[in-house]
């Protein structure tokens, strides 16, 4: 059944009347509840997916203070809700460093929002005194299962034109095909992704615990 079917179709429940209505309805406020669902993500959603490992003292928060190269592309909280309108933030993410045994080298978690698509992958990154510094090299391309599912994790170059150090590596979906996952971000792909990815980050270094 076509969407017209459907908004022609009347029930015991609902007439085609008030189907239409209702369709208009949400048509005026689609981007008002994209924009929610999308600032939910990233207010909330990323840091309680990784709130175990951040309590375990394997992942850390990078924040702007810790790295200037990524300042500029550090997400604030609610920025989302502006990411519909015109002009709207662009190029924003949460960032994390996979803790090792030797702190020098180390990768990077990135979750962040380009001008189309949603970016979930890793960096390479150094670390001295506190400071996390980026690596001009870039992590081979690679693959995980995730519920017998294959995520693929590549090198985006639309990403990296903006990525500082350009050796970002990730899995990525237009926000268009994934905000309905964002909708219900708890039992989202997107939340799966992430944490898939974390998992495959500490199984590839002898800083798992």
């Amino acid at each position: 059944m076509n969407l017209e079917d459907f908004l022609q179709q009347s029930s015991a429940e609902l007439d085609s009347r008030t189907r239409v209505s209702h369709a208009f309805q949400i048509a005026r406020q689609i981007e008002s509840l994209k924009s929610k669902w999308l600032s939910s993500a990233f207010d909330d959603g990323v840091s309680e997916a990784l709130a175990d490992w951040v309590a375990k003292g394997l992942l850390i928060p990078i924040t702007a203070q810790d790295c200037k190269s990524l300042g500029p592309m550090q997400y604030e909280r609610e920025q989302a809700l502006d990411f519909y309108r015109r002009g709207g933030p662009r190029n924003k993410g949460l960032f994390y460093r996979v803790v090792l045994d030797e702190p020098s080298a180390s990768h990077g978690v990135a979750v962040l929002f380009g001008s189309k698509r949603i970016h979930i992958g890793l960096f390479p990154i150094k670390v001295a005194d506190g400071v996390v510094g980026l690596v001009d090299s870039r992590i081979d391309d690679f693959a995980i299962f995730i519920a017998s599912q294959r995520y693929y994790f590549e090198h985006h170059p639309g990403i990296n034109t903006v990525f500082p150090g350009q050796g970002f590596v990730s899995w990525s979906e237009t926000l268009d095909e994934e905000i309905d996952e964002l909708a219900n971000f708890e039992s989202s792909r997107t939340k799966d992704v992430i944490r898939g990815l974390v998992d495959h980050a500490l199984k590839q270094t002898k800083g798992q615990r």
